[in-house]
This record gives C-alpha cells, sequence and structure tokens, in this order.
C-alpha cells in the first residue's frame, strides 16, 4: 500500500512493515512452529476444564459469520495460567466470565471493523451504555434471542455475584467497562469533539480535551484487558501489587495491535494510538519524501533517496516499535517464566495476523 499525490508515491507501507517485520524477527517475536504446535495441544484440556459451552462458538458462527474457537481456547489456557501466575484460588465461573468479556470485545470490534453498515449499526447499538447496563448494572434476562445477548446476561449474573462478595471491587469493574464501551464508540465513530463523552468525564475543558481524547484512544485496547484480568483473578487478594504487570500486558498488547494496523486504520481514517500518542504525522512524512523526490536527480541520487526514503520512515517509527520491545522486557522480570512465555507466544499469534508480517514470514525474509 502506498500514499500517491500527484503521480508521486508519499510513502509506502511496504517500506514501514518492512521496518517493523526486520525488529519482531530480530527478538524473536515472529511465528516459531514448534511453539505453536505445543501450545495448540494444550489448548484444549484447558477448555474442557473450564466447561466452556461449546455452542456458543456455533451460535456466533451461525448468527455473526465469525469463527471465535482460537479466542476461546487461546483465552482459556491464557486466564487459567493467571491464577497459577498470581496464586489465585481458581473460579471458574469468574475464569469463564474473562473469556467471555475477551471474546465479546473481539467480535463487538470485529463487526465494528470489518462488517458491513448493518453489522456496525448492530455492534454500536449493543454497546450502547443504556444497553449494556441492563444487564451489568440492573442484571436482566436477555432482551433479545441473540448469541451477544446471550453472552452479556451471563456476564451480569457472574457481576451480581462479584456485587455480593465484593462491591468496590465491582463498582471498579463496572466503572471500566463503561468508559472502555465509550472508547469503542469513541474510536469506532472517530469523533474528534465528541462533547457528550467527554462531559461524562466532567472535563469538558479545552485544556484537557486533547487528554481526555488520548485516554480514549487508549482505552479502546488498554481497559479491555485490564478488565477481563480482573474479572478472572477477582479472588486475588493481592490484585493491587499485580495490576502493574497487568496493564504492562495490556499496553503490549494496544502496541502490537496498533503496530499491525497502521495502514488499514489509515485508510479507514479511523484513530490508531501510534498516530495520536507517538506523533507519527503522515503529512510530515510525506512532504519530506516530496522534497527529496524533486531535487534533481542522477543515478547515483537515486539510490541515495532510496537509502534515506527507508531511514526517514525509520526514525519515524522507531519510537513506538522500541516503545514495545522495552515494555516485553520489562514484563520479563516481573512474570514467571510459563506464563511469560505463553504471552510472548500470544504476542507471535497476534503478529501473524498481519497479513504484511505473515507474507514477509512465510516468503522466508
Amino acid at each position: 500500500m502506498v500514499i500517491v499525490v500527484g503521480g508521486r508515491i508519499l510513502f509506502s507501507f511496504e517500506s514501514y512493515y518492512d521496518i517493523l517485520y526486520k525488529k519482531l524477527k530480530e527478538y524473536d517475536l515472529t511465528l516459531i512452529e514448534e511453539e505453536d504446535v505445543k501450545y495448540s495441544s494444550k489448548f484444549q484440556y484447558f477448555y474442557e476444564l473450564l466447561e466452556i459451552d461449546t455452542n456458543i462458538i456455533i451460535r456466533i458462527k451461525s448468527e455473526l459469520g465469525i469463527n471465535t474457537e482460537k479466542y476461546f481456547l487461546m483465552n482459556s489456557m491464557k486466564f487459567y495460567l493467571a491464577c497459577e501466575e498470581f496464586k489465585v484460588v481458581k473460579n471458574k465461573d469468574y475464569i469463564k466470565a474473562a473469556i467471555y468479556f475477551t471474546v465479546l470485545g473481539c467480535v463487538l470490534d470485529k463487526m465494528i471493523d470489518e462488517g458491513n453498515d448493518k453489522a456496525k449499526s448492530r455492534a454500536l447499538e449493543k454497546l450502547s451504555w443504556s444497553y449494556c447496563k441492563d444487564y451489568f448494572i440492573d442484571f436482566k434476562d436477555e432482551k433479545e434471542d441473540s448469541v451477544i445477548d446471550y453472552l452479556f446476561q451471563y456476564l451480569g449474573k457472574v457481576l451480581k455475584m462479584m456485587k455480593k462478595e465484593n462491591f468496590s471491587l465491582y463498582e471498579n469493574i463496572v466503572y471500566f467497562i463503561e468508559r472502555a464501551i465509550d472508547s469503542e464508540v469513541y474510536v469506532a465513530l472517530s469523533l474528534k469533539n465528541d462533547n457528550f463523552i467527554l462531559s461524562k468525564y466532567k472535563m469538558n475543558n479545552t485544556n484537557f480535551s486533547e487528554h481526555i481524547e488520548n485516554l480514549l484512544i487508549t482505552d479502546k485496547s488498554i481497559l479491555f484487558v485490564v478488565i477481563a484480568f480482573e474479572l478472572a483473578l477477582f479472588n486475588d487478594k493481592n490484585l493491587d501489587k499485580h495490576l502493574k504487570a497487568i496493564y504492562r500486558i495490556a499496553n503490549i498488547f494496544r502496541l502490537i495491535d496498533d503496530l499491525c494496523d497502521i495502514s488499514e486504520d489509515y485508510f479507514r481514517k479511523q484513530k490508531n494510538s501510534i498516530f495520536e500518542l507517538d506523533n507519527i504525522d503522515f503529512d510530515i512524512l510525506s512532504n519530506n519524501l516530496v522534497k527529496k523526490k524533486t531535487k534533481k536527480t542522477s543515478p547515483s541520487y537515486k539510490i541515495d533517496n532510496q537509502y534515506d526514503r527507508y531511514n526517514l520512515i525509520e526514525n519515524y517509527f522507531d519510537a513506538p516499535i522500541d516503545k514495545f520491545i522495552d515494555e516485553i522486557n520489562l514484563l520479563k522480570s516481573e512474570l514467571g517464566s510459563i506464563f511469560f512465555n505463553f504471552v510472548n507466544y500470544e504476542i507471535r499469534d497476534w503478529t501473524m495476523s498481519c497479513k504484511y508480517i505473515r507474507e514477509r514470514y512465510y516468503r522466508g525474509i
């Protein structure tokens, strides 16, 4: 993919993905096939241990056309291992709530990003807080005969149990869910000046607008992960001590997701935290490249120009890519090897969902 103006190639996403792939490969963050086989063979054990209802996977496929089998399998193992990592008494209902919440987030996100207008509209309707609070605060039965409402109702049932057990933690989770929903809707609609959402935080002041906008953009990725861990680890007596590692995991997932989605988000004009928080300005980048191309050229300069182009792109994206690598290195010191290795496996799996990374991997670059 390229950005072209007036017949000139201003920016090549191919160059960007070459840089990203090189970094991922340098730190062993692309697919390791032996590891993939090892983990895949274990997923079923945790899935069955937690007694996940297979009919949910079938219903999601039938009603929404989305295959979620791997989401269920991988997250069954992840949240079970998280309980072991943080030495938390395992509660099947709480772990299943974490899995179902994660799957719901993935499904609704997919409907918004990749679905037709009807699917997008349906997802946004389900994500309105007035719709969700009926389940998460009022604990109502299914409002519609749909798999999304079934999962909402299950989450509501577990949240009701949690409310009785630890009201303050329940209240915090529900507050985070509302913020996460706001962020998902905000990013989906790309509303730069949504005063209604900003005013919900009582900070609708020009001095705070940029801060809150950035918070909404990062909440979309980070809070969904944090909420899921808080659901699975609801019995954790030392949750405050473990939140640092949990937030770091969430930030790592935010970074790899947005690094991999750079081109899609650019052409969809959808907000991406790398654009917004790391000051990646394609207008400036493109103008720099145009300026270089308008200079008088010679055979020797053409080679220099290609080199300059690559290095200019590399300089722009060094900071977010390096931040991603630094976060992984810090996480290694905060987790035991079993859970850290699993998180690393999930990162590798995530990178392979990006077609540009996948193409380079299979070309053996």
